[in-house]
């Protein structure tokens, strides 16, 4: 019995001794692994891993992380250094700013600086929580005085990469000037997804504000309250077409001492292809490399770029097109001291045979279409100019008026748009 006991107390040693040595080769791969995918995901961000030194119980990491200004190609170099604790099932990686090359970090952060820390497990779940301790900046030129809240962001991913979630908690900033004030309370922003296939996403979002002021002196306030956008991607049971869609909302706006709202708009892709929306996806994403690697560098001229940019993406769009989609404006509405306004637009494309899809070269061609609007008449009656207008298209008979208000309605359909039943021939666009 001594001897088994023995035994097993001598397995259990070496276990444990022997799981941080191979949790630290595992969390030494993945970072290799990570920081390759984030390089390749965007042309903005690069990691670059200057050293990485591991030992039985931690290792210690260092490197740096280039930031490319997209409009120039400038890149901004700021130094890291990391410390990396290997437990019995996984790893805490904990990165640091290197503010002694950096002087405006440490102008910034003056007591506490950023701070991220990465949990892995060995079966490939991992948690990201970063912290950005309170900022506030005073322009001596200006007199202006920034005052940015401490945020505490979160990034969980399981699955081998296939399901993610990320939340932000962000109190808000408030920017005083010389007669004027801006501010922005209770930043929220909670996102979950599961990978379909390749970059292509489902899942569902919230981003919300609670409340956004802009106070000029001498003016009355303008005011947002409750600023919400929300959105939802999902999947048919094969996974080859997508729904997505996306809600824009305020609950009330206050503005020259009147209040309004709630304002709403939803934003609809339906029925869409995958791999044709992975094809768009994939030419903006070329376009833009290519876009950064010409400013970076020499090259061919900026008029030959923008022109091949043009065509790839009109490519793209074409297929994507001709793949079925439906887009558009489902629902609008607008409660205005004045009334309710309410609208629509929609756009579709039927499914072309993939025989036919590189064929279509009008896009026009074959689109059909919806769209409506109504309008209180005090509404159009309060801007001058607005009633100006108003005026001549009624007279052209492309609004019509019942009661109080103006209507608009349109379908589009073999290359004609059909606006309050007057017919308007359309050209061949694209």
């Amino acid at each position: 019995m001594k001897r088994w006991m023995l035994w097993v107390g001598g397995f259990v040693l070496a276990a444990a001794v022997a799981a941080p040595w191979v949790v630290g080769i595992l969390t030494e791969r993945q970072w290799g692994e990570a920081t390759r995918e984030v390089n390749a995901a965007q042309p903005f961000l690069d990691f670059s891993t200057g050293h990485y030194q591991r030992h039985l119980f931690s290792a210690d990491l260092g490197g740096q992380v280039n930031l490319r200004d997209p409009e120039t190609g400038t890149v901004q170099k700021l130094q890291f250094r990391g410390t990396v604790h290997h437990g019995v099932t996984g790893s805490r990686v904990e990165l640091h700013p290197v503010s002694d090359d950096n002087t405006a970090l440490a102008t910034l952060f003056p007591d506490r600086q950023p701070s991220i820390v990465i949990e892995t497990h060995l079966w490939g779940d991992a948690e990201v929580n970063i912290s950005v301790p309170a900022i506030e900046l005073t322009d001596k030129h200006s007199g202006a005085v920034i005052s940015i809240a401490g945020s505490h962001a979160r990034v969980q991913t399981s699955d081998a990469g296939g399901q993610l979630s990320m939340s932000l908690n962000w109190p808000g900033m408030t920017v005083k000037a010389p007669g004027s004030r801006f501010s922005v309370d209770g930043i929220r922003f909670d996102e979950t997804m599961t990978r379909l296939h390749g970059d292509v996403w489902t899942g569902g979002g919230h981003l919300g504000l609670a409340r956004v002021v802009v106070a000029p002196e001498g003016h009355e306030p303008v005011a947002l309250t409750n600023l919400a956008i929300d959105s939802n991607v999902s999947a048919d049971q094969a996974g080859e077409r997508l729904d997505s869609q996306a809600t824009l909302s305020v609950d009330q706006l206050a503005m020259a001492g009147k209040t309004s709202g709630p304002y709403r708009m939803e934003f609809a892709l339906r029925d869409v292809s995958v791999a044709a929306w992975q094809e768009l996806k994939a030419t903006l994403h070329q376009i833009q490399k290519n876009t950064l690697s010409a400013a970076a560098g020499p090259g061919s001229t900026a008029a030959a770029r923008q022109q091949q940019a043009l065509q790839a993406l009109a490519g793209a769009l074409r297929r994507f097109a001709a793949a079925g989609v439906a887009i558009g404006i489902p629902s609008l509405t607008a409660a205005t001291p004045n009334g309710r306004v309410e609208g629509s637009l929609m756009l579709t494309h039927p499914t072309l045979p993939v025989a036919k899809q590189d064929e279509s070269m009008l896009i026009m061609q074959r689109l059909t279409g919806t769209a409506s609007l109504t309008v209180p008449v005090s509404l159009v009656a309060s801007n001058p100019t607005l009633m100006d207008r108003f005026r001549s298209l009624l007279k052209q008979g492309l609004v019509t008026r019942e009661g109080g208000e103006v209507h608009f309605n349109a379908t589009l359909k073999d290359l004609a748009l059909t606006i309050n039943g007057k017919e308007i021939p359309l050209p061949p666009l694209i």
